[in-house]
């Protein structure tokens, strides 16, 4: 199954499309045609770009959708007490 990545339509009513980079940072943006786009990475709920810089090894940027009715309480903590 491939993953679903950032869903741009997350928001019921509002479309928050991924952002963009401009043009002339196209060199510094790490690119492989099996990509989305050449250029978006996607995993479950999200999505990122890459520096291509090995020793940089940082996103341009991350988009993600957390729905946080679906999230789950981990419990009381036991740290520290």
């Amino acid at each position: 199954m491939a993953a679903s990545g950032y869903n741009k339509d997350f928001l019921s009513g509002v479309e928050v499309p991924l952002p963009t980079f401009a043009p002339n940072l196209e060199s510094d943006v790490l690119f492989d045609s099996a990509l989305r786009d050449g250029h978006v990475v996607d995993y479950p709920n999200f999505s990122l770009v890459m520096n291509k810089a090995g020793e940089k090894r940082s996103a341009v940027f991350v988009a993600l959708n957390i729905d946080q009715g679906l999230m789950k309480s981990a419990g009381e903590s036991t740290i520290g007490g």
